[in-house]
This record gives C-alpha cells, structure tokens and sequence, in this order.
C-alpha cells in the first residue's frame, strides 16, 4: 500500500476494523509494505481490534510487515481489547519481523478493554517476534475504563523469543484509564519468556493517570508471574 489516503469514517458491527485494512489472518511467506499513507477517518468496531490504519494481524508465519511514514488522525474507538492509532492487534505469529518508523497517531484513541496504545494496541501470543518501532510519535490522548493502556504500546503478552526495540519514540497524549497498569510509552509488559525490550532515547511528555495500581511515566508495569525470568527491559538516554 503505497500514497494512498482515506477519509471516511469506517464502522464495524464486530472487531478487526480498520482504517485501511481490517484484518491479515492465516498467512504465510507474507511481504507486506505499507507506506505514506494516511487515514482521516474515524474508526469504530464494537468488538475487539480496532486500528487506525489495521485492525489485527493474526497468525502469520515467516513474515516481514513494514509500516512507514503512516499518520492517523481520525478518532479511534473499539469496545473490545486491542485498540491502537496505528495497529489494533498482533496475535498468535510466528518468525515474523515487524518494522514500523515515522508512524505518527493525531487522534484520540478509546479503548473499554485491555490493551490499547496511541501506536498498537496489544501484542500477545506469539514466537521468535521481532519488533522495531523508530521515530513513532503519538499526539492523541489515550483514554479507557480497563487495564493495559500506553502511549506507544498497550500491552505485550505472552510471547516467546521477543526482541522490541523503541527507538526515538516520543509520547505527547494524556493517558487516562480509570483502572491500573498505565504508562507513558508502554502500559504492561507480561508474561513473555526469552525475551527483551530496549527503549532508546524515547520520550514521555503526556500526563499518565490511573486509578488504580501501577502507573509509570515509561512503563506501568513489567512481570513474569511464574514465568522464565530471562525478560529484560533496558532504558537508555
């Protein structure tokens, strides 16, 4: 996908909503390019996996997804868990390598479950993942009633063999969620084994307000619950 624009508002009665494309599921040997392009519409499933510009990307194999100079501005809402301003949901792939740089959200983002960030919702049960998120802004506030909530990603669970890089990310939304588990750039970092994250001269300008446990300017919170312990998170100015 390549300069393309949309600009109307984009509704689902179900999940995997999209501002550009809904849903990538069951694939394999997948290239996938999406660059400068932009969604102005707002976006609005009644289920989970609502994204600015995709929905979910669900058990992929062997792939390269790459996402670069996208800006959503529209307003994105989703009654489910996994709602992001770039990418809802990221569930269940395997050797799949994902690089998304210059990645910009301007719109308000709403999330009533878990899972939900001004870039990415929720990543969560996968293997040997591999994710580079450079210069990625998020201008939008980030608001909801659940757990999980973050300014560049909402949660990330329960993958095995993990490398996350965050390099230059900035936060500038407000991040409000009127339970826990609330951070500036990352909202929680769970359950994961062999796996590492490094946030590299990121940035969090937005005020960050739980009611609830666990709320942190970089990360809410990081746990293995019984889990391998070879889990790190590294901050580096």
């Amino acid at each position: 996908v390549f300069n393309s624009t949309n600009s109307d508002n984009v509704t689902g009665e179900n999940g995997h909503i999209g501002g550009l494309i809904g849903c990538i599921d069951q694939s394999a040997n997948v290239t996938m390019t999406i660059s400068n392009s932009m969604n102005r519409g707002n976006v609005t499933g009644k289920e989970s996996s609502v994204g600015g510009l995709v929905g979910h990307l669900n058990d992929i194999e062997n792939s390269l997804v790459t996402i670069t100079t996208f800006s959503n501005e529209g307003t994105v809402s989703g009654r489910g868990s996994d709602t992001g301003g770039v990418v809802g949901g990221i569930a269940s792939n395997t050797n799949m390598a994902v690089t998304m740089s210059e990645c910009t959200n301007h719109g308000t983002i709403i999330g009533s479950v878990f899972g939900v960030g001004g870039i990415i919702g929720r990543m969560t049960q996968g293997e040997n993942m591999t994710m580079t998120l450079s210069k990625c802004i998020n201008n939008g506030n980030v608001t909801g009633s659940d757990s999980f909530w973050g300014g560049i990603v909402g949660h990330i669970d329960s993958i095995e063999n993990m490398a996350i890089t965050l390099s230059e990310c900035v936060n500038n939304g407000n991040i409000t969620t009127y339970s826990g588990d609330a951070g500036g750039l990352v909202g929680c970092i769970s359950r994961n084994t062999a796996s590492f994250m490094i946030l590299l001269r990121c940035t969090n300008d937005g005020n960050v307000i739980g009611h609830g446990r666990y709320v942190g300017g970089f990360v809410g919170l990081a746990y293995s619950e019984g889990y391998s312990q070879s889990v790190s998170v590294t901050i580096v100015n």
